[in-house]
C-alpha cells in the first residue's frame, strides 16, 4: 500500500519509538558533583584544543532587580582567568574568551602550541594544567569573591563603567534596536524582551558584593553546567575522563555541600544522557519563563512592523511565526526533517531559477525559507524571508508568494521528487566524506547547540544514514502534506476562521525594514549608527502604513487570486529540468558499478544521467517509497557505525530485491522490500 499525505503523522509516530544513538566520535558522561562532560578527541587542526564550560545561566534567570547580573558575573570571572592563565601562556597560544545570553553562560579557552620543540609529555602536562586552572577558577570563585570583597571593589567599579559605555553604545545601535523590535513583536508576554543580556543601568550601577554571591550561589552549581573538550587532546579519552573525575572530587569548596543541598548529584558515569535537559534547573526556569504565545492578543499588539532608517539600504521583509522548539531525540524527528529538508531543496531551487528571470541584481536580492531550533531564544523559528531593493520588494514578494501557494496547492511531479531526492542525497554523502576535515570550533558549537535544546548529537555520516533510512517513506503527497501545514501561517495569513481556530497554528506576523527617505529624516538622525533620538522609534508613522497597505495588497492578491493561474506561472517543470540537470547532477562517481537502480545512484553518486536515472527506477521507485514502517525494526546497528563504502553496498541489496519485484506481477509479488535501507543485517 502506498504511504499518502494523510500518513505523515503515523509514520512519524511509529518511527518515533525508535530513540538515536549519540555520535559513536564522543564521550561523554556526569561527574559525582554533577558537572556534564564531552569530550571529542580529532587532530583535524593539530597542537591546538578547546575547553568550553557552558553553563545554563543567562539573562532570563535574573530577577527584576538583577537585569545584567548575568553578565557582570561572567565579566568578573573572565578577568580572573586571565590572570591566572598568564603563566601559561609563554609557549602556548591562549585566547579566553567568554558570552553570556538569554539562558546561557560560555566561557571558551582555545590554546595552540607554537614551539614545535616541546615534547608529548610537556604538551600533555600543559594541557592538563589549563583545565585544572579553567575549572578551578570557576569552582573556586565564590570563595574567592566572598574573602576578597575589598579587592574586588575596584574591580566591580571599573566593570560597572565598563558596561555602562556599552550600554549607551546599544542604545545607539540600529542593529540591536531592530532586534529588539522584532524581540517585541515575535515574543511577546515573555522575558526575553525585558531581559536583554547586557542589563540596565538602574540593575548594574546597586550591584554589591552580596548580590553577587547570592547570584552565583544559585546559578554556578556543577549540576548546572557542561564542560567540553575539543581538539587534538593529548591523551586518551579513558585517561581524561578519569583525570576530569580524580580532579573534581578532589575540590574542595566550602560552601559546597550547603549550595547544593536539596540537589541530586550522581555518580560518575559515561552513559549518562547529559544531552536530556529535563533536570537541569536552569532549562526548568527557562521553561517558565519563554512560553510561546500561539495568539497575539491585546488592542496594542501590532501585527506588522516597519523600521526605517537612512543607513537600511534595502528592504527586508519577513513573515514568520515562534514555535516550540523540537530536539532530534528519535527517528520520528529525523523522519520530519528528512521531508522538511526535501521540501528546503525544492522550494529554493524554484525560487532561485525564478528569481534568475526577474529584472533585478541577483547579487542583492534574496528569497529564503528558514526552519530551524534556536537555543539562543529557546523555540523553534519558522521564517519566510526577502531582501531587495526598494524598486523590486514587489515583484521579488510577489513571486516568493506564489511559489509557496504552489508547492502548497500542487503535488509535486514524481520527476521533480526524483531530482530533489537525488540532489539532496548528494549533499548529505558529500558532508559524510568531508566530516574529518571539519573545523573542530564547529562540532564544538554544535554540541553545545545540542546540550542546550535538549538534542541527540549526530555525526554527518549519521545524518547521511538516516536519511537514507527514512526517505524511501517520503513521497509526493507527503510532501504536499507538510507543505500545507509548514506554510500555514502564510496560506491563512488573512482567514480570521483559521486564527480563532484552537486547533491551528501561531499565528504569523510580518516584520520589514526598509530605508528612510530624506524628507522623513530629523535633524536628530545620526546618519551612520544612531537611532531617532528623539522618539526612540526608527520608523516615520505616515510612511508606514503607506507602505504595509500594498504590502498586504500584494500578499492577499497572491494568496486568492485563481489558484490555476498562480500554478501555472510558478509550476513549470521544464525550466526547473534545466536548472538541475546544468547545475545538481553532475556528481563525482564513488561505486565502482553504476549498473544499479535508483538507491545505487542516490547513495553510490554514480556519474549518470538523469534520464538514465528516470528509466531504471520509474518501474520500481513507486514500490520503494510505499512501504510503510515496520514498527518492530532493530535499531541497535544504526547511528554510525558503518563507513560510507559499506552504506554503498547496500545497492546491490536492493538491487536483487528490485530485480525481484519487477519480475512478479503487481500485487502477486512475494518478495518484500527492506523497510530499513540502512540495516545492513552484518
Amino acid at each position: 500500500m502506498a504511504a499518502n499525505g494523510n500518513d505523515l503523522e503515523l509514520i512519524t509516530s511509529i518511527l518515533s519509538k525508535n530513540p538515536l544513538i549519540h555520535r559513536p566520535d564522543i564521550v561523554f558522561g556526569k561527574l559525582s558533583d554533577g558537572l556534564d562532560y564531552c569530550i571529542f578527541n580529532t587532530e583535524s587542526q593539530r597542537n591546538s584544543f578547546h575547553l568550553n564550560l557552558v553553563l545554563n545561566t543567562g539573562s532570563i534567570h535574573e530577577e527584576e532587580f538583577e537585569k545584567g547580573f548575568a553578565n557582570f558575573v561572567q565579566q568578573l570571572i573572565l578577568t580572573e582567568l586571565n590572570k591566572e592563565l598568564l603563566r601559561i601562556r609563554k609557549e602556548h597560544l591562549t585566547n579566553i574568551t567568554s558570552s553570556t545570553d538569554f539562558h546561557c553562560t560560555i566561557f571558551n579557552i582555545y590554546n595552540e602550541i607554537e614551539n614545535t620543540k616541546i615534547n608529548d609529555s610537556e604538551v600533555r602536562a600543559t594541557f592538563f594544567d589549563v583545565l585544572e586552572i579553567f575549572l578551578l577558577t570557576v569552582y573556586k570563585f565564590r570563595e574567592k569573591l566572598s574573602s576578597s570583597s575589598d579587592i574586588f571593589s575596584d574591580k566591580i567599579q571599573e566593570l560597572k563603567n565598563k558596561t555602562f559605555d556599552i550600554i549607551e553604545s546599544s542604545d545607539k545601535s540600529v542593529a540591536n534596536y531592530i532586534e529588539k523590535q522584532i524581540f517585541l513583536q515575535f515574543h511577546r508576554n515573555t522575558l526575553l524582551p525585558e531581559r536583554w543580556p547586557i542589563g540596565e543601568k538602574s540593575s548594574i550601577e546597586n550591584i554589591t558584593v552580596t548580590d553577587l554571591l547570592k547570584f552565583i550561589n544559585k546559578w554556578y552549581l556543577p549540576n548546572n553546567m557542561c564542560l567540553f573538550i575539543v581538539g587534538d587532546i593529548p591523551a586518551s579519552n579513558e585517561l581524561l575522563a578519569n583525570h576530569l573525575s580524580t580532579f573534581v572530587s578532589e575540590i574542595k569548596s566550602s560552601n559546597l555541600e550547603k549550595r547544593t543541598s536539596g540537589i541530586n548529584l550522581y555518580e560518575t558515569s559515561s552513559s549518562h544522557n547529559i544531552f536530556s535537559v529535563k533536570e537541569r534547573i536552569g532549562q526548568k526556569t527557562i521553561q517558565n519563563a519563554l512560553n510561546i504565545t500561539g495568539k497575539y492578543t491585546g488592542s496594542d499588539f501590532q501585527r506588522e512592523v516597519v523600521i526605517q532608517h537612512p543607513s537600511i539600504d534595502q528592504v527586508s521583509i519577513s513573515i514568520g511565526v515562534k514555535l516550540e522548539i523540537c530536539p532530534l531525540v528519535d527517528e520520528g524527528e529525523i523522519f520530519m526533517n528528512a521531508v522538511d529538508t526535501i521540501i528546503s531543496n525544492a522550494i529554493h531551487t524554484k525560487l532561485l531559477n525564478s528569481l534568475s528571470q526577474l529584472a533585478c541584481d541577483e547579487e542583492s536580492t534574496s528569497i529564503s525559507w528558514d526552519f530551524y531550533n534556536s537555543s539562543r531564544e529557546n523555540c523553534g523559528w519558522n521564517t519566510f524571508s526577502i531582501v531587495t531593493d526598494e524598486k523590486n520588494w514587489r515583484a521579488v514578494f510577489r513571486l516568493g508568494i506564489q511559489q509557496v501557494v504552489s508547492i502548497c496547492n500542487t503535488k509535486m511531479s514524481m520527476e521533480e521528487f526524483e531530482e530533489i531526492v537525488l540532489i539532496t542525497i548528494s549533499d548529505y554523502k558529500k558532508s559524510a566524506e568531508e566530516e574529518l576535515e571539519d573545523d573542530p570550533k564547529l562540532v564544538l558549537d554544535g554540541l553545545i547547540d545540542d546540550w542546550l535544546c535538549g538534542s541527540i548529537p549526530l555525526s554527518k555520516k549519521q545524518e547521511y544514514q538516516l536519511f537514507c533510512k527514512v526517505v524511501d517513506r517520503i513521497n509526493p503527497e507527503i510532501i504536499q502534506c507538510r507543505c500545507k501545514a509548514l506554510f500555514s501561517y502564510i496560506i491563512y495569513y488573512f482567514d480570521e476562521n483559521y486564527q480563532h481556530n484552537k486547533e491551528s497554528s501561531s499565528t504569523g506576523c510580518i516584520f520589514v525594514s526598509k530605508p528612510l527617505h530624506n524628507s522623513y529624516q530629523s535633524s536628530e538622525f545620526d546618519q551612520e549608527n544612531s537611532i531617532n533620538t528623539s522618539n526612540r522609534i526608527c520608523k516615520a508613522p505616515e510612511t508606514e502604513s503607506e507602505f504595509i497597505k500594498p504590502l498586504l495588497e500584494e500578499f492577499k492578491a497572491c494568496i486568492y487570486k485563481d489558484l490555476k493561474s498562480s500554478v501555472e506561472l510558478t509550476k513549470s517543470y521544464s525550466g526547473d529540468q534545466a536548472f538541475f540537470e546544468e547545475n545538481s547532477c553532475k556528481i563525482e562517481r564513488m561505486s565502482e558499478s553504476f549498473e544499479f537502480g535508483i538507491w545505487d545512484a542516490l547513495k553510490a553518486s554514480t556519474y549518470i544521467t538523469i534520464d538514465k536515472i528516470f528509466d531504471s527506477v520509474r518501474t520500481s521507485f513507486n514500490s520503494l517509497i510505499g512501504d510503510l514502517v515496520n514498527s518492530d525494526e532493530n535499531v541497535e546497528n544504526l547511528n554510525g557505525k558503518y563507513s560510507i563504502k559499506e552504506l554503498d553496498s547496500l545497492a546491490e541489496r536492493i538491487k536483487f530485491n528490485s530485480n525481484n519485484f519487477q519480475n512478479d506481477s503487481y500485487g502477486q509479488g512475494s518478495h518484500s522490500l527492506p523497510n530499513d535501507i540502512c540495516d545492513l543485517g552484518l
